[in-house]
């Protein structure tokens, strides 16, 4: 990756670069093996995966192995097997399972090993149901065009990003200067961001469990504008640029046109309320266009 993602103010933000991650709630689960619990893992709201208590604790076995605990929450003990958890005991260990999944997600060396990333992506997968296949996505550009990608379903997202930048023919210097983002448009043509698709999911599967108003698109990764020099060498790297100033523009100028029409159509009212007959005007005869 290119070293700006280690000097920008942007990306050393720990704040705007971290995930939340959530455990809410449980389910109950039964198959071949008995009946047993899972833990719902949610990333900024949305529903990423479900896990047993094994598998989280082989995971912090793992972690603990690799980098230590420093800066970690204590993992909840593991209870013998003939002794069945009470529903206070389950809440607690389900807040304290959270608790710690937070805590690793806050350690940046952590958050960005390819442990981290490979429990994470696999945990999507099994609660997806999905099994390696060739599909094909679609990747928006800021204004709206899009290009179909032909893919592996369990690809990360690094793997997605990467394919789709040789594709457009993106100088692989510049690949990182961009990433893929979540982003649903509305019923009146409005898109709304939703979040950057992280490295420790699969694009596909993220985008599968949605709803079709979904769709991933193309953007840049930073806030620094100075970067912006760097792009100048490349002209696919300038035509990605222009086309998401020009979509920027486009809606701060509609912002602007519908402001300007709100406050001429209050001030009129006003100035129709304060000189019409009897100080409460005329309001059978007056109308905002």
């Amino acid at each position: 990756r290119p070293s700006f993602l280690r000097s920008s103010p942007h990306c050393n933000d720990e704040k705007k670069r971290k995930m939340h991650f959530s455990i809410p709630d449980t389910s109950e689960v039964e198959d071949e093996s008995g009946r047993f619990t899972t833990y719902n893992i949610y990333t900024n709201g949305a529903f990423h995966c479900s896990v047993r208590y094994s598998q989280l604790l082989q995971f912090s076995e793992d972690i603990k192995k690799e980098f230590g605990t420093e800066g970690l929450t204590p993992f909840p003990r593991k209870k013998l097997k003939f002794l069945k958890l009470t529903p206070m005991e389950m809440s607690e260990r389900r807040e304290m399972l959270e608790k710690y999944i937070q805590s690793v997600s806050q350690v940046p060396q952590v958050a960005r090993s390819a442990l981290f990333t490979s429990f994470f992506l696999s945990a999507q997968q099994e609660a997806a149901q999905q099994e390696a296949e060739a599909v094909e996505i679609d990747i928006y550009l800021a204004h709206g065009n899009k290009q179909s990608l032909y893919v592996m379903s369990t690809d990360q997202t690094e793997d997605v990003l990467e394919a789709f930048c040789r594709k457009i023919k993106l100088q692989d210097d510049f690949v990182y200067y961009f990433a893929l983002f979540l982003m649903r448009v509305h019923e009146d043509g409005s898109e709304e961001m939703i979040r950057k698709v992280q490295d420790f999911e699969s694009p596909y599967i993220s985008l599968k469990e949605l709803s079709e108003d979904y769709r991933i698109v193309l953007r840049k990764w930073y806030w620094d504008p100075a970067y912006d020099d760097d792009l100048w060498t490349d002209s696919v790297a300038l035509n990605l640029m222009f086309v998401q100033v020009c979509c920027i523009v486009t809606a701060l100028f509609l912002f602007v046109c519908l402001s300007v029409q709100f406050w001429n159509a209050f001030i009129s009212f006003i100035l129709v309320c304060l000189f019409s007959e009897s100080g409460r005007g005329r309001r059978e005869n007056f109308k905002i266009d």
